[in-house]
């Protein structure tokens, strides 16, 4: 096991111990990793992972494991973690597209709600139509009459 953060790629680095004399000493810097249980939340399960203190603050500001792994690069990502991710963005991808086809499924039925309300709608707006026109009708016939009436009388009268 290499001492590589899964999640980062920190890994050792080398360098100088410098004294107060300014002696230089090679040594080797090692990260600060520790053994962790991470829970992915889109695959609803608990993965161990290797990672240093950093990256474990950095998983917890970004809101989680499956957020960190979207929004990192695959090259930084051990073997173990890139597959972790694939399985997080294949995991959201479905839960995307049932969403996707409840949400297409509640706008058919409301528009089918829709539908029926507007034919209902139209259907009760043309029988007041209806009733207007006969009422229009038998009005104007009366009105009519009534100057068929008066012009009968006033042939009469001249």
């Amino acid at each position: 096991m290499s001492r590589r953060c899964e999640l980062t790629g920190i890994a050792v680095q080398t360098g100088n111990k410098v004294s107060h004399s300014n002696i230089k000493t090679r040594t080797r810097f090692l990260p600060n990793l520790v053994q962790v249980t991470l829970i992915s939340e889109s695959l609803e399960r608990a993965v161990r992972l290797r990672v240093s203190a950093a990256a474990l603050r950095s998983v917890e500001h970004r809101g989680g494991l499956d957020n960190f792994l979207l929004k990192a690069r695959d090259g930084e990502l051990s073997e173990g973690a890139a597959a972790l991710k694939r399985e997080i963005v294949k995991k959201q991808a479905e839960a995307d597209e049932a969403a996707w086809i409840k949400a297409k499924a509640q706008l058919e039925s409301e528009w089918s709600s829709f539908e029926t309300e507007v034919k209902k709608y139209v259907e009760t707006f043309g029988k007041q139509i209806e009733q207007q026109q006969a009422t229009f009708k038998v009005q104007a016939a009366a009105q009519v009459k009534a100057w068929h009436e008066a012009a009968d009388k006033f042939q009469i009268a001249a």
